[in-house]
This record gives C-alpha cells, sequence and structure tokens, in this order.
C-alpha cells in the first residue's frame, strides 16, 4: 500500500524524492512486550519515483527503506529532526508532510 501511496503522490505531485512517516510500534526487546502503554516512534520512509520507474521497482525500493527504518526504529523521532536541524516553519512539518498509518 506504501508503495501505491508513492506513485500517487509522484502522479500528483510531479516530486521524485518523497519523505513519508510511518508510525512504529518500538517494542523490539522483549522485556517490552507484555508493557502496558504507548511506544510508539515515528520512522521516515524516503523513496525516490520517477517517470521511468516500473511498480516493480518501486515495490522493492519501498521495501528496502521500510526494512532500513524499521532497524532503526529504536532512535527517537525527536532527536533525528535535532540531529537534521531542518529549517522550521509553522506551516509544515519539518521533515515530511504525509504520514502513512
Amino acid at each position: 500500500m506504501l508503495s501505491a501511496l508513492q506513485v500517487l503522490l509522484h502522479s500528483h505531485s510531479g516530486q521524485e524524492d518523497m519523505l513519508v512517516g510511518v508510525p512504529v510500534a518500538n517494542r523490539a526487546s522483549a522485556e517490552l512486550e507484555n508493557v502496558i502503554g504507548p511506544f510508539v516512534n515515528t520512522v521516515v520512509i524516503r523513496t525516490r519515483v520517477s517517470e521511468a520507474t516500473t511498480f516493480a521497482e518501486v515495490l522493492e525500493s519501498v521495501r528496502r527503506a521500510a526494512l532500513d527504518a524499521f532497524a532503526r526504529q529504536e532512535l527517537p523521532f525527536d532527536k533525528l529532526v535535532a540531529e537534521l536541524a531542518p529549517r522550521r516553519s509553522s506551516d509544515r512539518h519539518p521533515i515530511f508532510q504525509i504520514m502513512f498509518v
């Protein structure tokens, strides 16, 4: 579904480089599996889609990007934003404009 969203975003915006936020459970540690409470974190999945990209290529690109992002889900999103230090604006999110839930 995320691959289809990326293709849809590309077709409507013309953008080739897209960042999408994805919430993750962030319960990689076995000790946290039975703990009650929110441990949700946000990871960013970056993909590139062009007119020449096939859907199979988009699927593979999203798969690799998602696996890479999920492998790093313990990094708190606020620390990622602090490290990147993007220019802030009150009318948009500092990293991505689309959240895939």
